[in-house]
């Protein structure tokens, strides 16, 4: 049971991340954009590459797949949903999936559907209170639980955490009471976007 509880957190651990910054960009740009689970995929091929492809180690090609799916998730913003943000959120939704299946099927094309694995060292699983655990698993829960915590005193205590709150929380009174929405609104080049962007694909190279 005890390793079922483990494995149950490390999954979480890596699930939790963008399932936050979907949860925040809905509540900012006012519909589920559901092609945020496929631009996960496509940041853990873009790992893949780097690090099998180009020999990279796993920490430089996780930074590199960071920077390079956020940028295309926020090319994706920028060229299909902007035009189209005076929407109805089920139109937008609906679009979502589109970008999502156009996506997957150009994963397909150029790496198949294979079964594929990154050039990791083979280490020895630790044994500690009757659990078996690696220490991959542990930077992956490391990583997660600062990440959160760097969010929540975003969040919490700093002026564009407030703004980004108050703006998902009503964005005309937030304009009205001189908020500046304009970091932390629906632009796709928003201080608020880009965070919330790095944020949901850091574990794509860890998925």
């Amino acid at each position: 049971m005890g390793q079922l509880i483990f494995n149950g957190l490390v999954d979480g651990a890596i699930i939790a991340l963008p399932a936050t910054a979907f949860t925040m960009l809905f509540a900012i740009l006012r519909f589920a954009n559901f092609s945020v689970g496929t631009f996960m995929t496509v940041g853990a091929y873009l790992a893949l590459s780097l690090n099998v492809l180009l020999g990279a180690p796993l920490w430089l090609a996780s930074l590199g797949t960071m920077l390079a799916t956020a940028t295309l998730f926020w090319l994706s913003d920028l060229i299909v949903y902007k035009p189209m943000r005076d929407f109805h959120s089920i139109s937008l939704l609906i679009v979502s999936i589109a970008v999502s299946l156009v996506v997957e099927n150009i994963i397909r094309l150029f790496y198949g559907n294979d079964v594929r694995g990154f050039d990791l060292a083979l280490t020895r699983p630790i044994k500690m209170a009757g659990l078996r655990f690696t220490v991959d698993q542990l930077w992956i829960l490391a990583i997660a639980m600062t990440v959160m915590l760097a969010m929540h005193i975003l969040l919490s205590y700093t002026k564009l955490g407030k703004a980004m709150r108050a703006t998902a929380d009503n964005f005309q009174l937030a304009e009205v009471r001189g908020i500046n929405t304009a970091a932390s609104s629906r632009r796709p080049g928003s201080s608020a976007a880009r965070s919330l962007v790095f944020r949901a694909f850091l574990p794509a190279s860890i998925w």
